[in-house]
């Protein structure tokens, strides 16, 4: 199973403590292994509101054996 989420404007440390408190362990600076899951997450280009300001977007997804664990509550 496959979840991906579109997360905007938060710090990578944020979503990868998050994960942590989720079980995961930590494996790089964008990836995270839980039992019988993992999560990476993908830096994507800004979104833009107006002509001078951008918003950071990362994409977070999420892989899993059985699908009771990716699935959104």
């Amino acid at each position: 199973m496959r979840l991906e989420m579109e997360l905007r404007n938060m710090r990578v440390s944020v979503v990868m403590d998050v994960l942590a408190q989720a079980g995961a362990t930590p494996t790089g600076e964008r990836l995270a292994e839980g039992e019988g899951w993992q999560a990476h997450l993908i830096e994507l280009e800004p979104a833009k509101v107006g002509s001078t300001i951008t918003i950071r977007r990362d994409l977070l997804v999420i892989e899993g054996d059985d699908e009771a664990l990716v699935t959104p509550i």
